[in-house]
């Protein structure tokens, strides 16, 4: 009770806060339901337009009417995502003007057959720490059938051009029309870590029978026993897609159901017998990936240094290359790895330089992308995509409030956003079947 009248006493001389809804030129509606609608499509990510048109129409109920006076439909609820989402994207390339950055680019997402070619800017400054999509921005989305080392470099250098000058640096995965790129445009180039170390597992164990026939059984034993009793013991099921890359959990499973076998049941025994089997390649593995891991992470969070490298060069050697029983897949990995982080320290000029090796961001950006398009993959990549600008900007709570909806909508026409689909988009496979079947 004592709290209570505290708090009483204390707010009495307070007056009730007012909210002046400010209107948008050329909008019926208010900002305050451009705003709402907006920040649901880009922060709640399962969140369709239609979904957000209900919600709007609920909390104005629980108003009793007097937020607005009509709920927008669907598609105005999207053009509004668009315009927002444009205008982040066009005020993004002034960010950089007079500031170095780094280039983050990749074209691994594809919709049917239209490939998404994303490049982002963060600044050059290492923030010490892993890089957060709010650290980002995204410069440049465009979307074609394929991307070659021409068109990858036209692409780039159209970008580069409208910010003014090109990157410090860029960070890219080991596609030939990437690197090819960045080597045509003579831009300092990195090599992404993760995907680096993919390759490198790839090339010393992918085509080894053991690893094989161990994946192999892996996988039949999680299709034969699924749907009973012995489900609980199945491993994880393994990426079809950079499979390389993400082999960890897997690894980790098997290393701990070898541990733990002879506790299992007799059922849990005859289900894991065959990691028992494999138990010399399995603790293999677990040492090379353990390895990879924290090679990973000191380069993702501290940034790639000279002393840095110099640091993991003798973890490396210690763990792989001159381990007591170290095989030799372990050392020829090993010195794989030696190379890659003596290759990418020629591009450190001095001893201070922190560098960002890794793209994670990138992939971290197109699973947004995945959570929000239509399931549709006929539909390809349409206009939709501008959603993932304003969706990364809203993820920093200090950018969510700066952001001016007003302003956005009046300086971004349909007009702009035809000019944008036009430059960018490939075209919607499902509309142009859609006029075909009106024509017959």
């Amino acid at each position: 009770m004592r709290t209570i009248k505290k708090r009483q006493d204390g707010n009495s001389d307070k007056e009730p806060k007012q909210i002046t809804f400010r209107t948008i030129r050329g909008f019926k509606f208010k900002e305050f339901v451009v705003s709402l609608a907006t920040r649901l499509r880009a922060r709640v990510k399962v969140c369709g337009v239609r979904s957000i048109r209900s919600i709007l129409d609920i909390v104005n109920e629980s108003f009793h009417g007097e937020l607005f006076d009509e709920t927008p439909s669907h598609q105005t609820i999207e053009d509004w995502c668009e315009k927002a989402g444009l205008d982040v994207c066009t005020g993004a390339k002034d960010l950089f003007k007079n500031e170095e950055y780094v280039s983050i680019v990749d074209e691994s997402i594809s919709v049917g057959k239209q490939k998404l070619l994303l490049e982002l800017a963060a600044p050059a400054k290492h923030p010490g720490r892993p890089l957060k999509q709010s650290d980002v921005s995204i410069v440049s989305m465009a979307v074609s059938p394929s991307w070659n080392t021409e068109a990858t470099k036209q692409q780039m250098d159209k970008t580069h051009k409208r910010i003014g000058h090109g990157p410090k640096y860029s960070v890219t995965d080991n596609g030939y029309n990437l690197c090819g790129a960045c080597r045509q445009l003579g831009i300092t180039h990195h090599r992404d870590i993760s995907h680096t170390f993919g390759v490198i597992l790839k090339k010393h164990y992918g085509n080894c029978i053991d690893f094989k026939k161990l994946t192999e059984i892996m996988e039949k034993n999680r299709l034969k026993y699924h749907l009973t009793d012995k489900a609980i013991f199945l491993p994880p099921k393994q990426r079809a897609i950079a499979r390389f890359m993400n082999c960890s959990q897997w690894i980790g499973w098997a290393k701990n159901t070898v541990g733990k076998y002879d506790t299992l049941t007799s059922e849990g025994k005859e289900a894991c017998k065959f990691a028992k089997e494999y138990e010399s390649l399995i603790t293999e593995l677990d040492a090379v990936i353990e390895c990879m891991a924290y090679v990973e992470k000191r380069c993702k969070q501290d940034g790639l240094s000279k002393n840095l490298a110099y640091f993991l060069q003798w973890y490396i050697a210690r763990t792989l290359v001159t381990a007591k029983g170290a095989t030799h897949r372990m050392r020829m990995t090993g010195i794989d790895m030696y190379e890659y982080l003596r290759d990418e320290c020629k591009v450190l000029k001095t001893d201070k330089d922190l560098h960002i090796i890794s793209s994670d961001i990138i992939e971290s950006c197109f699973g947004t992308f995945k959570a929000t398009k239509s399931p549709d993959k006929l539909c390809g990549i349409t206009k939709h995509v501008l959603v993932l600008p304003l969706a990364m900007l809203f993820t920093s709570r200090q950018k969510r409030l700066e952001f001016d909806f007003k302003a956005a909508m009046e300086n971004v026409h349909y007009k702009d956003l035809r000019e944008w689909k036009d430059l960018n988009l490939y075209g919607n496979p499902a509309m142009e079947r859609r006029d075909i079947l009106r024509k017959a």
